[in-house]
């Protein structure tokens, strides 16, 4: 009751209009709009066939082939649709995106070679319209954009490059007159350093020669010499730049930005003067910072500036891409060059005395004083040098392939052996796993076996990831129609490929003297791996020139004629050399022919290798075996890994033998794959019903057996 007896009334809040609060419907229409316009054009942009990168050249699409499905061959449970959906993005081939982070490739992803596929065509647009034709959007986005990009990818310094060294010269300023400090130099010494160049036959080189050198073994004039100057005086206009422009000689500037144009203490560079000097090709303008401070003595965002500001200014500028900072009076920590990562440069030069190649790392390249120039030019050799056994013996890629089997004596036990030798030797680093007959008629191959050893070794696992580095002439791309309709993993054509693709640095330190194959179209070779030197495509050409393929082996088997014994092998194979296994091998003989074969039965490594150099092997390798053993020859399986009725486990990774065209091949194989019944003695009757009419083996006759 209120005080004045008339009862009390109760207020209530207005309440809030419908709609004012929760959710705004045309809001969430409208942003249910622009997401379905987005995911519309992400359809049509995205590739299926992501991995296979940009369009390429001519080529021939090769023939359809269709295989009976295998077991693993079928799509499982363990394969979900999403897992499917990201795979065909190529976002499973950990080989492929360690080497897209590692900056290891120079000229982008795969390439397809056939005139029916202009490039890969996004699910949508193959859905929606496959037949609009070619996809000019199809691309990936980051490699469309890297064709019109003309900045460099961050490397580190190449293992052979370490080998080379190339000294980098820091000068500063060249008075006419008397010297304000000791570092800067006057005419008549720069002059003599100019004459010591050209008197000791070195040859000042680019910034980009020596980015290519350090970061790829590019080769380089055999004493090169790269040329560098900071802070931009006045001097580099009226004195340096004269008398190098007429040597035709490059060098590298650095700049410091707020002094250009200006006085402090010293006359500096104008921007007219800098662009000038620029316009001849011969010289690069590259940062020095804003102020020229102590980087570690000030804040983080103090530094940020600096790096940043004075980056975009030359850009500004200059319209190029400024990647390579050298640090004012070398001063320099971890928080300053992850700063440099950051803004996006690639190199930074130091203070330190010593060759370019023999840095700590990319981003603190050591350079020479000019006052030590008779030792840096001294010191200069640009030559790129690998120690390897001499090539023997050498190989004959022009012999005709021949098929061969035997049994050995070994302990007492027959060993039956099978091999292929001759013929020119290639490799596929597949998209996926599959059969070796199935890659292998795909090309024509006379023959074909399992290659090396790769990571996730789990018969349902699908990575094409290897132990090591891999280049291989061929890669593969999978049928996904027959992938999605009737869950079969089948190469549905061949793809030159070329990719050298390295190790991961964990695996390739416990690689250490394994045998390294290399292969190329006239010759092979065999070399102990050393992973801090050869994980480079350019240490692998430095080894065999012209190489198209390579691989790290399981293990050495034979070692210049010598059989290695269990205790040898233990230093240089896998671990599991010694279980008995269906082993397979890659060799060459005594003739240089190519060799290529597997055990039928399961032996260890030992066993296989004494029997290797029965038939004149001698280098060989060992290749995956067990489960992963398939040798093919002319249509048949001779030996597999599982057993004589189910066929082996598909590989990512294979050799293949074709035909020199010059000869010619032999019919020869049989129609069967019971192994154990083929490899029975010459002297059993049942042999002469498995083969054709028309074939022949190259058999040589078993060792009597004692015990009969």
């Amino acid at each position: 009751m209120r005080s004045d007896g008339r009862p009390a009334t109760t207020r209530y809040r207005r309440a809030a209009p419908v709609g004012a609060v929760g959710p705004s419907w045309p809001r969430v229409l409208g942003a249910l709009a622009v997401a379905v316009a987005l995911g519309l054009v992400a359809g049509l942009l995205v590739p299926v066939g992501g991995r296979t990168g940009p369009p390429g050249g001519a080529g021939t699409v090769l023939p359809r082939l269709n295989l009976p499905a295998l077991p693993w061959q079928r799509r499982g449970s363990f394969e979900s649709e999403l897992v499917r959906a990201v795979r065909s993005q190529g976002l499973l081939a950990p080989s492929w995106h360690r080497a897209r982070r590692t900056g290891s490739w120079s000229d982008g992803p795969p390439v397809p070679r056939s005139p029916r596929d202009s490039g890969p065509r996004s699910a949508l647009r193959l859905a929606l319209a496959p037949d609009l034709g070619p996809d000019p959007l199809a691309l990936p986005i980051a490699w469309a954009i890297r064709r019109y990009d003309r900045s460099l990818r961050p490397r580190g310094i190449d293992p052979v490059a370490r080998l080379t060294h190339v000294p980098v010269i820091m000068y500063h300023d060249v008075v006419a007159g008397a010297k304000d400090v000791w570092f800067d130099l006057d005419t008549a010494e720069f002059e003599s350093h100019l004459a010591l160049i050209e008197r000791s036959g070195v040859t000042p080189v680019s910034l980009k020669q020596w980015w290519y050198a350090m970061t790829e073994g590019a080769p380089l004039p055999p004493k090169p010499i790269l040329l560098t100057f900071d802070d931009g005086y006045r001097s580099v206009y009226d004195l340096i730049y004269p008398r190098l422009k007429q040597r035709g000689w490059p060098a590298v500037f650095f700049i410091t930005t707020s002094t250009v144009g200006r006085r402090t203490g010293k006359d500096h560079l104008t921007w007219d003067q800098i662009r000038e000097m620029r316009q001849t090709g011969l010289f690069e303008f590259q940062a020095h910072s804003v102020t020229h401070p102590y980087l570690t003595r000030i804040s983080k965002e103090q530094a940020r500036r600096e790096i940043f500001d004075c980056r975009d200014t030359l850009v500004r500028e200059l319209g190029e891409p400024v990647q390579f900072f050298c640090y004012p009076i070398g001063d320099r920590d971890a928080r300053i060059i992850s700063l440099l990562k950051s803004a996006g440069f690639v190199a930074g030069f130091t203070m330190t005395s010593g060759g370019a190649g023999q840095s700590p790392n990319i981003m603190e390249v050591n350079r020479y004083p000019c006052q030590e120039m008779t030792t840096a030019v001294a010191r200069a050799d640009g030559e790129l040098r690998l120690n390897a056994p001499p090539m023997s013996p050498v190989a004959d890629m022009e012999q005709p392939v021949e098929f061969h089997r035997q049994t050995f004596r070994e302990g007492g036990n027959r060993i039956p052996v099978c091999w292929v030798t001759g013929g020119r030797l290639t490799s596929v680093h597949a998209d996926f796993r599959y059969a070796v007959p199935d890659v292998a008629r795909k090309l024509d191959a006379v023959a074909g076996i399992n290659g090396g050893f790769f990571q996730l070794a789990h018969v349902r696992d699908i990575s094409n990831a290897m132990l090591g580095p891999v280049m291989a002439t061929w890669t593969a791309r999978r049928n996904e129609e027959l992938w999605s309709r009737r869950g079969l993993a089948e190469p549905e054509q061949l793809l030159a490929y070329g990719r050298f693709i390295p190790g991961a640095e964990h695996d390739v330190k416990r690689l250490k003297d394994r045998p390294l194959v290399l292969i190329s179209p006239t010759g092979m070779r065999f070399v102990p791996f050393d992973g801090e030197l050869m994980n480079s495509r350019r240490a692998c050409e430095l080894l065999l020139p012209e190489v198209t393929d390579a691989f790290v082996g399981g293990g050495w088997l034979v070692r210049d004629g010598h059989p290695l014994t269990k205790w040898e092998m233990d230093a240089v194979a896998t671990r599991d050399h010694d279980d008995p296994r269906r082993r397979a091998f890659v060799g060459i003989d005594r003739s240089g022919r190519p060799v290529i074969g597997a055990s039928p039965s399961s032996q260890s490594s030992e066993t296989i290798a004494r029997c290797l150099v029965q038939f004149g092997v001698e280098q060989a390798a060992l290749l995956d075996s067990g489960f992963s053993s398939s040798l093919y020859y002319n249509g048949s399986l001779f030996v597999t890994g599982h057993s004589d009725e189910q066929p082996s486990r598909p590989v990512p990774h294979l050799l293949l033998v074709l035909a020199p065209e010059t000869a010619t091949v032999q019919a020869i194989g049989p129609t069967v794959t019971k192994v154990e019944t083929l490899l029975r003695s010459a002297d059993d009757a049942t042999e002469s019903r498995l083969m054709p009419p028309n074939s022949r083996l190259v058999d040589q006759p078993p060792e009597p057996d004692d015990d009969r």
